[in-house]
């Protein structure tokens, strides 16, 4: 089951998954794509939704500092 997106500064690298509740990641070569259905996309989105403002807040302080 994936759990969230991978991030290297503000571009998708990866993604981390658990397989046999054991924790997993995996790295992409060109781009990440997230289809995991009606249920499940929405919920990988809103964890990435939530980590995107800090990381926008970090970004904006960090270009005035």
């Amino acid at each position: 089951m994936t759990d969230r997106i991978i991030f290297s500064g503000l571009r998708a690298v990866g993604v981390a998954y658990l397989h046999k509740d054991q924790p997993q990641n995996v790295s992409a070569k060109r781009e990440v794509l997230l289809c995991s259905g009606a249920i499940a996309s929405p919920q990988i989105l809103q964890r990435f939704w939530c980590w995107s403002r800090r990381l926008i807040a970090w970004s904006r302080h960090s270009r005035h500092s």
